[in-house]
């Protein structure tokens, strides 16, 4: 993955909290409002990305199922999947110290966490063929708006050093590109929807629940401090003596060094100069931070479009687990795939000669994770005899068999137009009958019909 080490512009940004995760309670979009500057705010979601649990693991298991998902091309006019094509291989291996999986993984999480997903392009050997592909870090990328607010160029990497790198916008067969000086590289740009802030960049959905995340932060903060310094504010040291400032420093070290902190749990003391402990009932409140986390947690995970079936353990059963795998699917993994799938195809296929009518694609079939639900579809397809053999054997990734293209009617898995219509000394009908009942499988693999009855369905529609 092409990393550039950035070192940030001082814009005296809103003042952060001294745990460094926080704008200071503004929002993402005020910040890109008010100071123009969509890096930091990029490095912004990734400090929350890095720091809030259940926005790490969500987004982790989102591009996870997105990386496995094995990319193929698509011919829309030949409605086919192709075997070979210079981009697989290309995605194979897109740079020397990446392969397809972490270069997927690395864009998807960029687009999810940032909504900018920013694709370098090196060319290299034959003229404008890809030779490599490289994810750039959402936080190094700078954008140089004209007077209208559109791009007319990107600089990536190090402000104001000799390391960046400039993409500058030029016009070529009516489309704009963004090329560095010497045309070696290209850059992309995969924007999220923006609805506030400048067009050119796009927006992130953590803005929606930066609140809930700086609380479940807050909240962690706040349940380590109470542990390093031995629990919560249980009570007050007092006396009635006048100590003066040595005094008072005296007795309040001693009482840190013996009663505060998580390993002088449980101790016995003994206090002196006539201090007394006047203990502190606790509130509601004290109580409330784990429920606060909980809900929290539950926040980021319906922003994520996580099925909460499969990451509380309340509602965790075998039962739902299927199906909260396919609502997994069905609402994150297969839409960012798809979207980012056309981004890819729109971005590299012209590069190839010949491609007008491909596109980057998977085969749903090859999903391990929806195979419940295709099995259930491919059962009510045979149930309802609107398929033949063969098309059901396609749909399963089957190759078709012989006299395996007549339609079945389902009240007696026969070929139609083979009962009545049939006339009885019809022997070539009943050879055919015969095999194709024979090929007839249940789910385990073994024959739908032994010879017996096959023998008595055919002698009951006069295929004698």
């Amino acid at each position: 993955m092409f990393t550039l080490t950035p070192t940030f512009k001082a814009i005296s940004p809103p003042q952060e909290k001294s745990f460094g995760y926080s704008c200071d309670n503004m929002s993402l979009v005020s910040y890109f409002q008010q100071y123009r500057d969509y890096s930091m705010a990029a490095r912004q979601s990734l400090i929350y990305y890095d720091a809030c649990a259940p926005l790490y693991s969500g987004a982790d298991w989102i591009t996870n199922e997105v990386s496995i998902i094995e990319p193929k091309i698509w011919d829309k006019n030949k409605k086919k999947f192709l075997d070979t094509h210079p981009l697989l291989d290309l995605l194979e291996i897109p740079n020397f110290d990446s392969s397809y999986d972490k270069f997927i993984y690395a864009l998807a999480t960029y687009f999810i966490i940032t909504g900018n997903g920013y694709l370098m392009v090196q060319f290299g050997g034959v003229k404008n063929i890809p030779q490599a592909l490289y994810v750039v870090s959402s936080q190094t990328v700078d954008i140089d708006l004209d007077s209208m607010g559109i791009a007319k160029s990107y600089r990536v990497g190090s402000r104001n050093s000799l390391s960046t790198l400039q993409f500058n916008k030029i016009f070529e067969n009516g489309n704009i590109r963004y090329l560095t000086k010497d045309g070696i590289f290209q850059l992309f740009h995969i924007k999220n929807f923006n609805a506030c802030g400048n067009q050119a960049y796009g927006g992130t959905r953590l803005n929606s629940v930066y609140l809930e995340i700086e609380q479940y932060i807050t909240a962690g903060i706040h349940n380590l401090t109470l542990l390093e310094r031995g629990g919560n504010l249980s009570g007050i040291f007092t006396t009635d003596q006048v100590l003066g400032d040595e005094g008072f420093q005296r007795v309040l070290k001693k009482i840190q060094k013996q009663f505060s902190g998580a390993k002088n749990a449980g101790i016995f003391g003994m206090l002196d100069s006539g201090l007394k402990f006047d203990k502190i009932s606790s509130s509601n409140k004290d109580m409330d931070f784990l429920a606060l986390k909980k809900s929290v947690t539950n926040t980021i995970y319906n922003n994520l479009r996580i099925p909460l079936a499969l990451v509380t353990p309340e509602t965790m059963t075998m039962a739902n687990m299927a199906a909260a795998k396919i609502l997994l699917y069905d609402n994150a993994t297969l839409p960012l795939t798809n979207r980012l799938f056309v981004e890819l195809t729109k971005f590299l296929m012209p590069f190839y000669p010949n491609s007008e009518n491909l596109v980057l694609a998977y085969d749903p079939r090859t999903i391990s994770a929806l195979q419940d639900r295709r099995n259930a579809e491919l059962e009510m397809h045979a149930k309802l005899g609107v398929l033949t053999i063969n098309e059901l054997r396609e749909l399963i990734g089957y190759d078709s068999i012989e006299d395996g293209d007549e339609l079945l009617v389902p009240s007696a898995d026969i070929p139609l137009g083979t009962s009545s219509q049939v006339q009885g000394n019809d022997k070539s009908s009943r050879e055919t009958f015969m095999r194709i009942m024979q090929n007839m499988l249940v789910e385990s693999g073994e024959r739908a019909f032994t010879d017996d009855e096959i023998t008595q369905f055919a002698n009951t529609h006069g295929l004698s």
